[in-house]
């Protein structure tokens, strides 16, 4: 009974997890309706652009910040736990991802009003839920932490050589 159960566990993830990504999708794609969300930011004389710059400029920190842990750490340099070893990087990833949130709200708030808000939690739920569908294998397998080598206990008669 517990195997049917991580089935079904497994699959209501992959299935909340597609829904959240075909949103964000979606709003990606037909935006306010009359225009496409990439259209709509890069070219609307309506956007706050100070804001709207800003949150794509934290948005663009995180992710060299997500490269340079994952892929230069990880997997080139072949650090076990980046983000031990690499303490200011939570930080910076939590400030950066708190300042894109609020001012990309801001931003776009001009065009969509008091949807502003819902438009970009569901933007931001839908690029950390598309993750599931990465395959894993290479650096974003799931490493298993390996046991500690067991050491030989040493006798009487070893220790007096």
């Amino acid at each position: 009974m517990a195997r049917t159960s991580t089935v079904w566990s497994r699959l209501s993830e992959k299935s909340v997890a597609l829904f959240w990504s075909l949103a964000a999708f979606c709003i990606t794609v037909f935006g306010n309706g009359e225009s496409d969300m990439v259209s709509l930011i890069l070219w609307s004389p309506k956007l706050n652009r100070l804001m709207t710059n800003l949150a794509l400029i934290n948005i663009l920190v995180n992710v060299l910040l997500f490269l340079y842990l994952y892929l230069w750490l990880e997997g080139i340099r072949g650090v076990q736990q980046p983000l031990v070893t690499v303490s200011w990087a939570m930080p910076v990833g939590g400030i950066t991802l708190a300042v894109a949130v609020f001012s990309l709200m801001a931003g776009i708030f001009p065009v969509f009003g008091f949807l502003s808000p819902f438009i970009v939690i569901t933007l931001l739920y839908g690029c950390i839920m598309s993750f599931h569908f990465v395959p894993s294998f290479g650096i974003l397998s799931r490493k298993q932490p390996q046991p500690a080598p067991r050491r030989k206990r040493m006798t009487r008669h070893e220790d007096s050589d």
